[in-house]
């Protein structure tokens, strides 16, 4: 089986890297090697960061020189060795033991650049899934995928990453989604219906949902670059937003209520 570059990226979350690599290790695949793309960090993570490198000779330690998540992203990228690639952040972590195997597999027998799994989010003991039906994925039916996926449940080819660019950095929230829209064109996509991750709450993406929105259709609308597209994508993008305004008035009465009886 071929090797998988691991890239993790770390700032103050200490604890957040243990499970992470708690979950790494309980895989049953063993081609993988782990980069941790570190940044300054207040707490104990370059320490831990640093221990588990000292403890096993496939975990490296990188530390950041550049700004922001992406960025340290495109920097493990610049030292994976690995045939294939997975961007699992601090605190996320594999949803299963099987997990790297069977999407190891997935890929390789598929030959996509970029296959996409399931993921949830555990959230005070719920759980609620993401799931989707197994099918092949284009450009134009990602882009228009409501929860389309999330790099944390993404096994990529690492050659078609590092042949498009790597992340675009001119993209704050989004350059997970143009990267796959571009690997998809290159070497296609296959979604399963496994979940290859659960996810932490509360990442940039979600404390900054509108731009999320905004970025998007300006990433489809550059990609596409045709004028239905841009229609649909800017009808879609009005939706989601609206959408989620009515949700947070809906809450806000339903806490004035709950407080005032």
């Amino acid at each position: 089986m071929a090797l998988v570059s691991i890239i993790t990226i770390v700032k103050d979350n200490e604890i957040g890297l243990g499970r992470t690599y708690s979950s790494l290790s309980m895989q049953t695949s063993l081609n993988w090697e782990m980069l941790i793309v570190i940044a300054p960090s207040i707490d104990h993570s370059i320490e831990l960061a640093k221990k588990l490198s000292d403890e096993n000779d496939n975990v490296y330690v990188i530390q950041q020189q550049s700004y922001g998540i992406f960025s340290a992203m495109n920097e493990g990228l610049d030292h994976a060795n690995g045939e294939f690639v997975w961007f699992m952040n601090s605190g996320d972590v594999f949803a299963g033991p099987q997990v790297l195997e069977l999407a190891t597999e997935e890929i390789e027998r598929q030959s996509v650049g970029v296959v996409i799994g399931a993921y949830q989010i555990t959230h005070n003991d719920a759980i609620r899934k993401f799931i989707y039906r197994r099918n092949k994925i284009t450009p134009l039916r990602f882009a228009f995928t409501r929860r389309g996926g999330c790099h944390q449940a993404m096994i990529f080819r690492t050659d078609y990453i590092k042949e498009v660019g790597g992340f675009n950095l001119q993209y704050k929230f989004n350059s997970d989604f143009s990267l796959v829209l571009k690997v998809i064109e290159m070497g296609g996509g296959q979604r399963v219906s496994e979940v290859y991750a659960d996810v932490e709450l509360g990442g940039l993406a979600d404390q900054n949902i509108f731009t999320v929105h905004s970025e998007k259709h300006e990433i489809r609308a550059s990609f596409f670059d045709h004028r239905l597209v841009f229609f649909l994508s800017k009808s879609w993008t009005f939706a989601a937003r609206t959408k989620i305004q009515f949700r947070t008035v809906i809450r806000e009465i339903c806490s004035k209520y709950k407080s005032s009886r």
